[in-house]
């Protein structure tokens, strides 16, 4: 719902469009040798590139004096070089400055994945392995733009193993854009495991007698034994 300071300022600034669009109207109709009516239009016209500058600075909330008016001269500018045009373009900057700055995260960085900071902190209840049952009780609830998000998500759940249930789930559901977001995660996965394996190949090629290096390359094959 739109708040009554905005609401006022956006059928004030209609009204100015609405006036310039007339005032526009009769220029173009005028005599080219009537001056004085020409000289209206013009007066008229600077009239509501004012009206419109300040206007749409006082869109904006809680911010300084030089700000608003350095925003009310650049209104201006644009609203007097563009006829007509420059009133629902000053409103429109006017609204995405005035709007709540988003805050960078990506749709899945919305989810918590892994024990909330309120049961990793308790002494008793310290696991290295996420608390899975919140978030499946949680999947009954998410529509299917929020699934899909959450399956993006899944890949930063540690270890990854834990995610590879809800994965192949949501690999044969009947929603394609929730297989392809699994199928996806899955893909990425493995090309993790694969990329790991061929570093640790390399090393086991100049040193065949590592130990360390072959157990790592047993757990890599498990694990793309459990994906595949």
């Amino acid at each position: 719902m739109i708040a009554r300071r905005p609401l006022l300022l956006l059928i004030l600034l209609t009204s100015l469009f609405l006036i310039e669009t007339w005032a526009w109207n009769q220029f173009r109709q005028v005599d080219p040798g009537s001056g004085g009516n020409r000289n209206l239009a013009i007066i008229v016209h600077v009239t509501i590139s004012v009206a419109c500058a300040i206007a749409a600075s006082l869109w904006l909330r809680k911010v300084r004096a030089s700000t608003r008016l350095t925003l009310s001269v650049w209104f201006f500018i644009l609203a007097i070089i563009l006829p007509v045009a420059g009133v629902p373009v000053v409103a429109m900057l006017a609204w995405i400055l005035a709007s709540p700055a988003g805050d960078g995260l990506r749709p899945e960085d919305r989810y918590t994945f892994g024990n909330p900071p309120a049961l990793a902190a308790r002494r008793e209840s310290r696991k290295p392995q996420a608390e899975l049952r919140t978030l499946a009780e949680a999947m009954r609830s998410f529509s299917a733009l929020e699934l899909e998000n959450m399956i993006h998500g899944l890949r930063h759940l540690q270890p990854p193993r834990l995610a590879l249930h809800f994965l192949r789930r949501f690999q044969i559901d009947r929603k394609s854009n929730l297989q392809f977001a699994a199928q996806g995660a899955i893909s990425s996965h493995l090309e993790t495991l694969e990329a790991q394996l061929k570093a640790v190949s390399s090393r086991l090629e100049k040193d065949p007698h590592n130990r360390g290096d072959h157990l790592a390359a047993a757990e890599i094959l498990l694990d793309l034994a459990a994906w595949t």
